[in-house]
């Protein structure tokens, strides 16, 4: 079988790269092919000749309530409209019959449900990922380098020991959304009673609790990878 990987090279998503390393080292290079969206059209029409011959996809990238995002500064130009959606409600079709895992803001609600109707075989979605929790950004404490590289740190963590562990016993996606929550409590807990009264490191547990609490599967609960 064939996994895709999809990656926006946008500024605030570099810190994947990392996660999408560790992911190739247990996939295998021979089957887990990635693409890099860059500020180049080239590689987002790559992107999409890639999904259509992938049965499962991993997109890290931007996104909205029903579509994702390319590179922040590419369009793609389809039946004569320049779109700057990778995927959404005029190709969304692209993923019928895709075990998908999608790591973009809002991916959980209408793209999801977009997804399935379109016939999507599995979806598993994220709500609004904020790296800096809402309650202090709205409450003008401002954002916090130290917040946001921990958040980002915690959501590579997690992510990889849960995919590591579906892979290790052959699991489903359900499993997959399981496991991330199990080890995504385990983490707040760690960062919680290692605080010490330092409040960017809860900051970091809110994060990490607020991601896990949003994820959702959508469609068939069956196994995540076909080897």
């Amino acid at each position: 079988m064939k996994i895709a990987c999809i990656f926006s090279d946008d500024e605030d998503l570099k810190f994947l790269a990392t996660l999408v390393s560790k992911l190739e080292a247990i996939l295998g290079k021979d089957q887990f092919k990635v693409i890099k969206l860059i500020k180049d059209v080239k590689t987002h029409y790559d992107a999409q000749n890639l999904i259509k011959e992938s049965e499962s996809i991993i997109f890290l990238c931007h996104g909205g309530s029903d579509y994702i995002l390319g590179h922040n500064e590419i369009g793609l130009l389809e039946q004569g409209s320049y779109y700057q959606k990778l995927i959404g409600e005029h190709n969304i079709t692209i993923l019928k019959s895709k075990k998908v895992i999608c790591v973009a803001c809002e991916s959980k609600t209408k793209l999801a449900k977009l997804a399935i109707e379109g016939g999507c075989y599995l979806f598993v979605g994220f709500g609004d990922i904020q790296f800096e929790d809402k309650y202090h950004l709205e409450n003008g404490e401002g954002t916090s380098l130290k917040v946001e590289d921990l958040s980002q740190q915690a959501l590579i963590e997690v992510f990889y020991k849960s995919l590591e562990l579906v892979l290790k016993v052959k699991g489903t996606a359900q499993n997959f959304v399981d496991y991330f929550k199990l080890i995504a409590n385990k983490k707040c807990d760690s960062l919680v009673l290692d605080a010490k009264g330092d409040g960017e490191i809860i900051r970091v547990a809110n994060f990490l609790w607020n991601l896990k609490n949003e994820m959702e599967l959508y469609g068939n609960n069956d196994k995540l990878f076909d080897f």
